[in-house]
């Protein structure tokens, strides 16, 4: 199952990130004439990189198991797929998996994630069937369950299994991933992901302690759940001590063929390669920008490219964000790395795939990069001014300079911009950017902008907001912010001619949208 399913996701949107799957459990289905595979996978998130499109990747799975119906030499139930708990309306649709233990039973299953800063990750952490796995997974179990039978879901809970150790900072810490399970009765349960979130956070004194472990106060998810507003607090009267942050490097070497032991971290060839791309990359960066406060890169996988000849090769590097760096401008980065790699042909004695360096999810096509500066008419544009009311957080301090402020600004608007990119508006939709926060639980005054055409206008984009935001519940942006009073106003639009040197793309990820404030080109 998990090589069937490896080999699948890494051929999705997923891919570059993606690290693998682990099986959790095989149900019984139908009295033993089927069975249910339940498997978790892990995939690498940035903080400025947007959620996992659940949706999207349901429908790639689809595609690629015939609609659901083969997979390698197996036949599969067509109403059976979930991703992420998501599958697609269908007569059996209501039905979750998990549900099909034994009669009368219903067991769902919740995952929950942490980061423990005094435990070095060694290789055979990584092993799921070493000594040192095994027992530091009992170790890890003896301390997550009392806490979950004290919550709220403690009379339904059933118990947890760690299923995989991941490496962290450097492998200076580990992060841990567990799948948890409950549920006895002919009803589910009702589970508020956000409830067990804040009882475990208040019985691991505030996401610092776990048993013996000391843990990393941010890395705290349950079901993928993470209380965003806390994660940027800063001591007003001690300044902050360096932390290491972290982006993400791909590209593909062209004149490198890709094997089966370079899937395996231990194998000798990973190793050696790893070795190669690490003393080519590691002057590059030493000579960049970021010269001061580089710390390192580690080859995460190396994956199949188009060709027989080609290997993808997925890093993670490391600095330390002390202060000298205004913010890590990605952009700048891919530029110095393309001019230092010919262009992003060479990278020593491998030649690279012209269109294949992304510095945290940051591209520029082959035809962007090679355009001189020349004075075009730049694109229509038009601006809404937009509103709505969280109600669901509170905003204690309204200086835009304070960690509360800024840590709001950035998750609400990655979920904002995230919403557009999704919605039936991406073709023309460029940027949400945030004017105002404003007390009052939350009040959010924000100017989206889009490619000027007659499909975009006030009713569209109130249409697209209220379709990306409404279920059963109300209003919600993303899974963490309930919205009342949403409001769509006004309009402006420009259209200049400016001298450019690339294509006006929207900015991938949720970067700042200063390009177009800082000059009042656009309004």
């Amino acid at each position: 199952m998990t090589t069937l399913l490896n080999r699948l996701l890494k051929d999705t949107s997923i891919g570059p990130s993606f690290l693998g799957c682990a099986t959790t459990a095989f149900r019984s289905v139908r009295q033993g004439d089927n069975t249910g595979v339940d498997l978790v996978c892990t995939y690498r998130k940035e903080p400025s990189s947007p959620d996992l499109d659940r949706v999207g990747l349901y429908h790639e799975v689809s595609n690629k198991t015939s609609a659901i119906t083969r997979l390698g030499p197996y036949s599969l139930d067509r109403t059976s797929l979930y991703v992420n708990d998501y599958s697609e309306p269908r007569d059996l649709s209501l039905e979750k998996p998990f549900n099909t233990q034994t009669p009368g039973q219903i067991i769902q299953q919740f995952t929950v994630n942490f980061t423990i800063t005094n435990l070095r990750f060694t290789t055979d952490l990584g092993r799921s069937h070493s000594a040192k796995f095994n027992s530091t997974k009992k170790i890890m179990q003896h301390y997550i369950d009392p806490l979950l039978q004290k919550s709220s879901i403690g009379p339904d809970f059933i118990g947890c299994k760690v299923i995989l150790f991941r490496s962290v900072t450097n492998s200076d810490s580990t992060a841990v991933d567990s799948i948890c399970s409950y549920g006895n009765g002919s009803q589910v349960p009702n589970f508020d992901k956000a409830t067990v979130y804040q009882e475990l956070k208040n019985m691991t004194n505030n996401i610092t302690k776990l048993g013996i472990y000391k843990l990393d106060k941010e890395s705290l998810y349950v079901n993928g759940y993470n209380k965003p507003l806390q994660r940027s607090h800063l001591s007003i009267t001690t300044a902050p001590s360096p932390t290491t942050s972290h982006f993400t490097l791909n590209f593909t070497l062209t004149n490198f063929q890709y094997t089966a032991d370079l899937d395996a971290p231990n194998s000798r060839r990973f190793i050696s390669t790893e070795k190669v791309i690490k003393h080519y990359i590691d002057p590059l960066f030493k000579r960049s920008s970021i010269r001061s406060v580089y710390t390192g890169c580690k080859v995460m996988g190396f994956r199949s490219g188009r060709h027989r000849s080609d290997t993808g090769v997925n890093a993670v590097c490391s600095y330390k964000n002390n202060g000298s760096m205004a913010r890590f401008d990605r952009e700048t980065v891919y530029h110095e790395l393309s001019t230092m790699t010919n262009g992003v042909t060479k990278l020593g004695h491998f030649s690279l795939e012209k269109n294949s360096l992304y510095v945290n999810g940051f591209h520029l096509p082959d035809t962007a990069t090679t355009r001189k500066p020349v004075l075009n008419k730049a694109p229509a544009i038009t601006g809404y001014k937009l509103s709505f009311r969280i109600v669901n957080e509170n905003l204690t301090n309204p200086d835009s300079q304070s960690p509360e402020y800024k840590a709001a600004l950035e998750s609400i608007s990655k979920k904002l911009n995230q919403l557009y990119r999704q919605s039936n508006l991406q073709g023309q939709f460029l940027n949400c950017s945030i004017t105002r926060l404003r007390v009052g639980s939350i009040v959010v005054d924000c100017n989206c902008f889009f490619q000027q055409e007659p499909s975009i206008n006030r009713v569209e984009v109130e249409k697209a907001f209220q379709n990306g935001t409404s279920n059963t519940t109300g209003l919600w942006l993303g899974s963490s912010y309930q919205l009342q009073e949403f409001s769509v106003d006004g309009t402006y639009s420009s259209n200049l001619s400016c001298p450019v040197s690339t294509q006006f793309n929207p900015l991938p990820q949720n970067p700042p949208f200063s390009s177009l404030t800082q000059g009042k080109v656009y309004y």
